[in-house]
């Protein structure tokens, strides 16, 4: 046998052994599962996870490399851990800050801790740099109490007094995340004055102008709509009671 001929021989077995061990370990992970904590019913936002809201369950570790790769794996990593947004039953929990925010420092936990439990403090949900504040309105300002916590909303700020420029309305703030929702009653939604407290999400200047406005008119909320179009066009100054006067000629 010559010398080439070796050499041939030699790749080709070193060539079949590497294709049939890539294959054994193909076929293996196939096989192979891994545990994944699932939750074991539906977990509100703001709440403190215990053992009875997850569970683990085996999935093909194939799959989830691929599908949830920042699934995690023991419950102790879960448990203790304050969910940020709803998770719901079944559903894969994954390492990820903007679910849950896990690794609490127990006395931290403690502090933060209110009346109920299984609640954390709303501070804790505040973002760096942000601050809540709560606005009152009446049925026509919010919606006939249909805001929900989440939704985005312009604030209208209506003047009624001298000091702050007569008669007028104007949009003071735009894309405000509402950050809480006061629940009111089926009997108190059809009271005329009834009112609900709704906190918004704002930067600190804005805080203060709303402060004032809040006492010094009226303030509507105004609704966004999920995607909003940024060509959408604004107004570009108050609204005041004239552009509302009869003129000759006009229907």
């Amino acid at each position: 046998m010559t010398k080439n001929t070796w050499i041939k021989t030699i790749l080709g077995i070193i060539l079949s052994l590497s294709i049939a061990f890539y294959v054994n370990q193909f076929l293996h992970s196939i096989r192979e599962e891994v545990e994944v904590v699932v939750a074991a019913k539906d977990i509100m936002p703001e709440t403190v996870i215990t053992k009875d809201m997850v569970k683990k369950i085996r999935v093909n570790k194939a799959d989830q490399s691929i599908l949830v790769p920042d699934a995690l794996k023991r419950e102790e990593e879960v448990i203790g851990a304050v969910a940020v947004k709803k998770i719901r039953a079944g559903e894969v929990i994954i390492n990820d800050p903007d679910k849950i925010v896990n690794n609490i420092d127990q006395a931290q936990t403690i502090n933060l801790q209110s009346e109920d439990k299984d609640k954390v403090r709303k501070a804790f949900f505040i973002p760096t740099g942000m601050r809540a504040i709560t606005v009152s309105v009446d049925a026509e300002g919010g919606l006939a109490f249909t805001l929900q916590k989440g939704d985005k909303v312009d604030v209208i700020f209506t003047s009624s007094k001298g000091e702050t420029g007569g008669i007028y309305s104007s949009i003071i703030l735009k894309n405000i995340e509402v950050f809480d929702v006061q629940g009111i009653s089926a009997e108190d939604r059809q009271t005329s004055t009834s009112v609900q407290h709704i906190t918004l999400l704002v930067i600190p200047k804005q805080a203060q102008n709303l402060a004032l406005a809040k006492r010094k008119g009226k303030i509507d909320l105004a609704l966004n709509p999920i995607n909003i179009n940024r060509l959408t066009p604004m107004p570009t100054g108050p609204t005041y009671p004239y552009e509302f006067t009869y003129q000759k000629g006009v229907n």
